[in-house]
């Protein structure tokens, strides 16, 4: 005989589940025409106090003396009183939703002057007010409205209206005339149009990635996190050898993938595909070997040891040209792609920080121009790889190339930061800021640059 106590509890439940079934049989056998908001959620706020009290009890029962062996758990009323609590045919999608304090203004915005109600008699609709101006609760994007449409559709010959059937109900939409004076009626007439986007996470980071690296420098109190760590490696790690050439750390997050063998076969291929390319056009064949043996001469990249080829950290960049051209003049300058993703969406910018934002306002600039009758602009050569990468480093920018047409494939290390990094801007910038700071003393004028 199981204990008064749990018999007790078990009687409740037994009680509480007819409570749910009465609830929720008065609410689905009313007419839908009849069904207000205050109703509906009258309704549903009853239903969810005694569902609570159901879960309270149950987590009551479980826990009491020979609860294992009594009925309510072997023959599992929470499951039965579960099933009753949720309404047949309903529709669930889990989706994420930004609470606002105000989604728009009152819908629709002004009454409707001649429209007949009576055409949508016999219709269940989702909202038998809609004439009415009202608050807007919920907005649903185009993702999920197209999972709630149900086969069915309604057209009226005295009214532009449609009638569509959904997992709601019948929802209406058209364009009906309001009762705004007949100077106004012109605007309010306009058909009005709704678009729908859904973004893509990758190409909002993307973005978000683009617009920092244009944006004006932030002070020191908006540093992210990353752009905090990017900072501290600098100032703790960066080193100047014994000709005054600055060594910097590549800001790279703890945990990569080991990629080697999938980005190797990738910068292969890519190879094999620029040579095609060089062996069809001999002026771009020659700029692009030109290039590649200075990179070489200059120490931008060596040649890996045949010891040294299997590392597991290695990554490999594919390269290509970038072509400028206006007019007669024509250069080439040999990008690495560390946005290359492998098959799992893995690319090395992805493990990169990009730093702060370090450039000065682009504004600042043109109107600091508006002071000097004269102005100047100056590129410098090669900035980016002004500042060399510590030896420990360099596997995560190795490179393939081919000295010679039919020659095979040779791997290199890049010795200095890669045009084409994520991480590239900041450490330029920041390499000369420091230059400025340790040796702006002795060069006074062109630190003021």
């Amino acid at each position: 005989m199981a204990p008064v106590a749990l018999q007790k509890l078990t009687a409740l439940q037994r009680a509480r589940e007819g409570e749910i079934e009465g609830l929720r049989q008065r609410l689905t056998s009313k007419p839908r025409d009849t069904l207000t908001k205050r109703v509906v959620k009258s309704r549903l706020d009853a239903l969810n106090e005694i569902w609570t009290e159901v879960r309270k009890a149950h987590a009551e029962i479980i826990v009491r003396e020979n609860a294992d062996a009594d009925p309510y758990v072997t023959d599992d009323w929470f499951g039965r009183i579960q099933g009753v609590f949720r309404v047949q045919g309903e529709f669930r999608s889990r989706e994420d939703a930004l609470v606002l304090p105000k989604l728009t203004s009152r819908l629709p915005s002004d009454r409707f002057g001649d429209l007949d109600l009576r055409q949508f008699e016999g219709l269940a609709l989702v909202d038998p007010d809609f004439s009415v101006s009202q608050d807007v609760d919920v907005i649903l994007g185009a993702d999920v409205y197209g999972q709630l449409l149900r086969p069915g559709l309604k057209r009226f010959p005295t009214s532009q209206l449609v009638a569509q059937s959904t997992a709601f109900g019948w929802v209406i939409s058209g364009m009906v005339r309001s009762d705004k004076r007949r100077a106004d009626r012109a605007h309010s007439s306009l058909p009005t149009r709704a678009l729908h986007c859904l973004g893509e996470p990758d190409l909002e980071r993307v973005l978000r990635r683009f617009w920092s690296l244009e944006e004006i420098a932030p002070n020191s109190g908006g540093l992210t996190p990353e752009d905090e760590m990017a900072e501290h490696l600098f100032g703790e790690a960066h080193s100047r050898d014994s000709r005054g050439r600055c060594g910097v750390w590549l800001p790279v997050g703890p945990e990569h993938p080991r990629v080697a063998n999938e980005t190797g076969s990738m910068a292969l291929k890519s190879l094999s595909g620029m040579q095609r390319r060089l062996s069809r056009d001999a002026r771009l064949a020659e700029a692009y070997g030109s290039f590649m043996r200075d990179y070489e001469r200059l120490g931008h990249m060596t040649r890996v040891p045949a010891l040294e080829i299997r590392c597991e950290d290695a990554w490999y960049l594919p390269h290509h040209a970038v072509i400028q051209a206006s007019g007669d003049k024509w250069k080439l300058r040999v990008v690495f792609d560390a946005s290359r993703t492998t098959r799992e969406a893995h690319c090395l910018n992805n493990f990169l920080w990009s730093g702060p934002p370090l450039q000065s306002d682009l504004s600042l600039i043109l109107s600091n121009w508006r002071k000097y009758r004269f102005a100047f602009i100056v590129d410098m050569v090669r900035v980016f790889r002004r500042a060399l990468v510590v030896r420990e480093d360099r596997d995560l920018q190795r490179g393939v190339w081919a000295t010679i047409a039919d020659a095979g494939p040779v791997d290199y290390r890049l010795n200095a930061v890669a045009c084409g990094t994520t991480c590239a801007p900041y450490l330029a910038i920041r390499t000369l800021s420091q230059l400025v700071i340790d040796e702006g003393v002795d060069f006074p004028l062109g630190a003021v640059v």
